[in-house]
């Protein structure tokens, strides 16, 4: 299968709780391996994001692709990360924190992380990040917003590429021109067909995404019903 298609990036605000009824029906909407690991969650709240996660890849190929729900099956590389089975240029990611959760999907492989915005460690920046990171977040007028752009970003390019936090982040550095341009530095090379841009989402959340060469122009906001109405 290939679908070219411009990058997009897709955000579900979690407004309400599901019903228990709601809940089984959508669950039934997926794969048992999903279901299986959705139910191994302890707390009702992050069952509700994995779930809305799942449904919203879900929806965004159905409506970009043309697919059925049925004819969708997911398959995970090495290190974790969901793929289209039958496609290799189909990609997306998916990330969730607090009450919203998001999508990105394009041609190309493509990362995303949202975080809602809490205490930073400095001990994570000082042993994880690069020095040169650890020593700008210190130096920002406030280090605790500055740690969760590195954070969104890194994790960004880590799920683009496909390894996760199997890739050390202190192998490689997020770089901010004073364009507003942000890229990857590794090994002492800047790579140049990687690149980086934030998303407003909303006040105490940090939004990245990472692709290649290009990424989406904005977020498009979708409601909860509108997500779990396509099933």
């Amino acid at each position: 299968m290939n679908y070219p298609f411009e990058p997009e990036l897709i955000a579900v605000r979690l407004d309400r709780k599901l019903d228990a009824l709601e809940f089984e029906v959508l669950l039934n909407c997926i794969s048992p391996e999903k279901k299986a690991a959705i139910r191994a969650y302890y707390r009702e709240e992050d069952q509700l994001r994995s779930l809305i996660g799942e449904l919203l890849i879900r929806r965004i190929l159905i409506e970009r692709c043309g697919m059925t729900n049925a004819e969708i099956s997911f398959v995970c590389s090495e290190h974790g990360k969901p793929m289209l089975v039958g496609s290799e240029t189909i990609h997306f990611n998916s990330s969730h924190a607090g009450d919203w959760v998001v999508c990105a999907i394009d041609s190309k492989p493509i990362g995303v992380d949202v975080e809602q915005l809490k205490t930073a460690n400095l001990a994570v920046s000082r042993s994880f990040f690069s020095p040169e990171e650890h020593l700008d977040i210190c130096n920002a007028p406030d280090p605790n917003d500055r740690f969760f752009d590195y954070w969104t970003l890194k994790e960004s390019f880590i799920k683009q590429i496909g390894k996760g936090l199997s890739h050390p982040l202190n192998e490689f550095r997020v770089l901010f021109a004073e364009d507003g341009e942000i890229r990857i530095e590794s090994g002492g090379k800047r790579l140049e067909d990687v690149v980086l841009k934030q998303y407003e989402l909303e006040e105490g959340y940090k939004l990245g995404v990472c692709g290649s060469g290009r990424l989406p122009a904005r977020v498009r906001f979708l409601g909860l019903n509108e997500v779990i109405g396509s099933f």
